[in-house]
């Protein structure tokens, strides 16, 4: 009987184990695709903002609208 229990344990750590390792990978895919969509928004707004100081009409249309 306590190599039965011992058995089931062993299987639960294993799978536990298993789960952690998964988590662990699709954390890192996330976290990885987090930094690829913040490094292409910063591509993004560079050109806006080089756009902007060398446009007086674009600095002039994000001023006062009143």
């Amino acid at each position: 009987m306590d190599w039965a229990i011992f058995g089931i344990l062993v299987a639960i750590l294993v799978a536990m184990l298993g789960f952690g390792i998964r988590f662990a990978y699709l954390l890192g895919d996330l976290t990885r695709a987090v930094k690829n969509h913040q490094r292409r928004i910063s591509e993004v707004e560079k050109p806006i903002k080089t756009l902007e100081k060398g446009c007086p009409l674009l600095r002039e249309s994000k001023g006062n609208k009143d």
